[in-house]
C-alpha cells in the first residue's frame, strides 16, 4: 500500500513540474530581466545584409525586400534566417540604418509568424536567444506596440521550448533549448516557476550533450565550441537573475574549455576530426577568455577519444575514439599535424551545404589513415548511421619523446584485419615517425588485394616526389620544409580535396601503397614512414 502510495505521489509531483514548464508565459510592458548577446558578430556580413546579400553555406544569396518570403532555397538556409543569429552581423556594424533594417524584418517576420509545433526546438531556442540577447540593439526604441507584439510572440516561442523540455525531448543540442526556456523565462518573468526541476532537466542536457571529459558526444570540435557557448550563456542568465550556479556548470565549462584547447591546431582553428569545421582562432579565443576557464590543456580527452603530441613547433592531434552517430565519419586513427601556426597533415573536412561531398568526404579515404581496398573502415547502415568499431588507444612520453599506441577492429568482419597505428614525435619536434600495421586474424572472411596509407596535405603545402619517388619534399607556405619517406610500399602522390571551412579547395595527398599477401601469408604486416624537417 505504501509503494502504490509513493509512486502516485511521485506522478503528481512530476505532473506538477511538467506543468510548469507548460503554461503560458506572462506578457509584461518592459523586460523584466535584460539578457544582452556577448558574442560578436561580422560587420562585413552586416553590411551585406543591408545590401541585400546573405551568405549561407558557402553560397551569396540575393535577398527580396521581405527575406521571408525568399523562394527555393534549402532547409539550412531557411533556419539560418528563422534562428536570427544574423542579428549580431547587423549589431556589430552598428548605426540607425542596422537598427531600422533589424526591426523592420522582425516586423515582417511577425506579420506572418513561422512558428509552428512541428519547428525545430533548436532553431526556436536560438531565435529566442537572439531576440532577447539583441533587445537593447533594435527594439528597446521601437514603440510600444510593436515591443508588445514582440513580447507575446516570445511567450509563445517560449511556451513552445518549455513543453519540448517537459516532454523530454533530446535534440541534437539540448543546451540550447535549456537556454530558450530560461532566457525567455527571465526575460519576460524575471524568475524560473522551478529552478529545481530546471536543474534536473538542464543536468539530462549536459550527459546528452557532452562526454565527462568535455568532449562532444558527437565528437566534433565544433560542436563542443556551441555547447560551450550555450553553457556560457546559461551561466551569464542565472547570475543576472541571482540563481545559484550549480558546480556542474561550472566543472563542464572548465572541461568544454579544455577540450576546446586540446582540439586546436597551431593556426588557433580547431582539427578537423568527425565532420567539424575549423572556426575562426579568434572566435575560439573569444570563447575561452569569456569562459573563465583556468585549466592548463589536457594531454587526451579519454571518454572522447582524442590524443595530442606536441613538442617543438609540431603538433599531432590523433583520434583515438569512434561513435556510430549518424553523420559520423568513419576514420579510426586518422591524424593531423602542424608545423607552427601552418597546417600540415589535414583530414578533408565536411560540406555540409553540398549534398554530393557529404558521403565521400565521412569515407576512410578522405581522412590521413590507412584504408584496405579502397573500402571504409566501418560500415554504413541503411540509416547512415555507423556499424560498431572497438577502438583501443593510448599515449605515453618516454624521455621527453611523445608517443601514441591504437588499434581497432573495423576491417575485422570483411578482411580479419586489424589495424594498429604507432606515432612517435621526438623531443625537439622536428621528427614524426609512424608505424602501421595490419594483423590478420584469419577469419572466415574476403581476401583483402591492397592497402593505403593516405596523408592528406592542407592547400598551402607543395609536394613534390624526389629521390627516384622514394620520398617527397613538402614546402610550407611559411618556408618550413619537410621531408616523408616510407620504409616500403610505393609513394605516390595524388589530388585531394579540403573542406576546411566548408567550401571546396583543392589539394593534394600522399598515398603509400602495399599488397595485403604478405600480411595474409606471415600473419601480419608492417609499413613505417616517416615526416622529418630540412633545414
Amino acid at each position: 500500500m505504501f509503494d502504490v502510495s509513493l509512486q502516485a505521489l511521485r506522478r503528481i509531483l512530476n505532473s506538477l513540474c511538467t506543468w510548469s514548464w507548460t503554461r503560458q508565459l506572462p506578457v509584461p510592458k518592459e523586460p523584466f530581466l535584460r539578457l544582452d548577446d556577448g558574442w560578436p558578430g561580422d560587420a562585413d556580413a552586416g553590411r551585406r545584409w543591408l545590401d541585400g546579400k546573405v551568405t549561407c553555406g558557402g553560397q551569396e544569396i540575393d535577398l527580396p525586400a521581405c527575406p521571408w518570403s525568399l523562394a527555393n532555397c534549402d532547409q539550412s538556409t531557411l533556419d539560418y534566417l528563422n534562428s536570427f543569429s544574423w542579428l549580431r552581423d547587423l549589431r556589430e556594424l552598428g548605426g540607425e540604418a542596422a537598427r531600422l533594417k533589424a526591426r523592420q524584418w522582425l516586423q515582417q517576420w511577425l506579420d506572418n509568424p513561422r512558428t509552428t509545433d512541428d519547428e525545430d526546438s533548436i532553431v526556436v531556442a536560438e531565435r529566442l536567444a537572439h531576440w532577447i540577447g539583441h533587445y537593447s540593439f533594435f527594439c528597446d526604441s521601437a514603440d510600444a506596440d510593436f515591443q508588445q507584439e514582440f513580447f507575446a510572440q516570445i511567450a509563445r516561442d517560449g511556451l513552445l521550448v518549455r513543453r519540448a523540455l517537459a516532454r523530454g525531448e533530446v535534440s541534437a543540442r539540448p543546451l540550447v533549448v535549456c537556454k530558450g526556456a530560461l532566457w525567455s523565462s527571465l526575460f519576460l518573468a524575471g524568475t524560473l516557476d522551478n529552478p529545481q526541476d530546471f536543474s534536473r532537466r538542464l543536468a539530462t542536457a549536459y550527459g546528452a550533450s557532452l562526454h565527462p571529459d568535455g568532449g562532444a558526444k558527437d565528437r566534433r570540435a565544433d560542436s563542443a565550441a556551441r555547447h560551450l557557448i550555450d553553457l556560457i550563456d546559461i551561466r551569464q542568465a542565472m547570475r543576472a537573475a541571482g540563481i545559484q550556479v550549480g558546480g556542474d556548470v561550472e566543472r563542464l565549462i572548465e572541461a568544454c574549455a579544455g577540450g576546446l584547447r586540446l582540439l586546436r591546431h597551431g593556426d588557433g582553428g580547431l582539427a578537423l576530426f568527425n565532420g567539424a569545421l575549423l572556426h575562426l582562432d579568434a572566435d575560439i579565443d573569444n570563447m575561452l577568455t569569456i569562459s573563465e576557464a583556468k585549466s592548463r590543456t589536457p594531454v587526451s580527452l579519454p571518454e572522447t577519444g582524442y590524443f595530442r603530441l606536441l613538442n617543438g613547433r609540431s603538433l599531432v592531434l590523433v583520434d583515438g575514439g569512434f561513435t556510430a552517430l549518424e553523420g559520423g565519419h568513419t576514420a579510426p586513427l586518422a591524424f593531423e599535424m602542424s608545423d607552427g601556426r601552418q597546417r600540415l597533415v589535414v583530414n578533408c573536412g565536411a560540406a555540409p551545404w553540398e549534398r554530393k561531398w557529404q558521403q565521400p568526404l565521412r569515407a576512410t579515404a578522405a581522412h590521413s589513415t590507412l584504408v584496405i581496398d579502397e573500402s571504409n573502415a566501418v560500415g554504413v547502415s541503411h540509416t547512415q548511421a555507423l556499424e560498431t568499431c572497438q577502438v583501443v588507444a593510448g599515449r605515453d612520453v618516454e624521455d621527453r619523446n611523445q608517443l601514441f599506441e591504437g588499434e581497432h577492429d573495423g576491417y575485422v568482419p570483411r578482411y580479419g584485419m586489424v589495424h594498429r597505428r604507432r606515432l612517435f614525435l621526438d623531443a625537439s619536434g622536428a621528427d614524426l615517425r609512424g608505424e602501421d600495421t595490419l594483423i590478420y586474424n584469419g577469419g572466415p572472411t574476403r581476401r583483402g588485394r591492397d592497402f593505403a596509407i593516405r596523408f592528406h596535405l592542407h592547400p598551402r603545402v607543395s609536394a613534390s616526389l624526389v629521390q627516384n619517388r622514394t620520398e617527397v619534399l613538402l614546402r610550407l607556405s611559411s618556408g618550413s620544409g619537410w621531408r616523408f619517406r616510407a620504409s616500403s610500399g610505393d609513394i605516390a602522390l595524388h589530388e585531394s580535396v579540403y573542406f576546411g571551412d566548408g567550401r571546396h579547395v583543392r589539394s593534394q595527398q600522399i598515398v603509400v601503397m602495399g599488397s595485403l599477401d604478405s600480411a595474409i601469408e606471415n600473419a601480419e604486416i608492417q609499413l613505417k614512414w616517416a615526416f622529418q624537417r630540412e633545414g
